[in-house]
């Protein structure tokens, strides 16, 4: 997590921007706070839904996590969203790994 009062976030006083390595898995939960519904989109990848209002998404048979892969996960009021997210930037044209273009890598 960044800082609290980082400088480049100035009206975010505590610890809101959570750094990762590519291709590492992070859990999202979204909490609707507030008395609307908001749209909580995640650049660059899609996130699975792993659980609402902690109840987990499970298949019957096995009991597997199952639930939707979503790019714009609703935050409605009153509600929990819990999803796995890995950033991978496929299909972006950018390379996360920093090759150069002629390394052949």
């Amino acid at each position: 997590m960044a800082g609290n009062f980082a400088q480049n976030l100035n009206h975010q006083p505590y610890g809101a921007l959570a750094r990762m390595h590519p291709g590492e898995k992070v859990l999202v939960r979204t909490v609707g706070g507030g008395r609307e519904s908001h749209p909580f989109h995640l650049h660059g990848n899609h996130a699975r839904v792993i659980a609402r209002d902690g109840n987990m998404l499970l298949t019957n048979p096995g009991n597997n996590l199952a639930g939707p892969l979503l790019f714009t996960i609703l935050s409605a009021p009153g509600t929990t969203t819990d999803a796995i997210w890995e950033w991978t930037g496929k299909d972006l044209n950018w390379d996360m790994y920093g090759h150069a273009p002629d390394s052949g890598v």
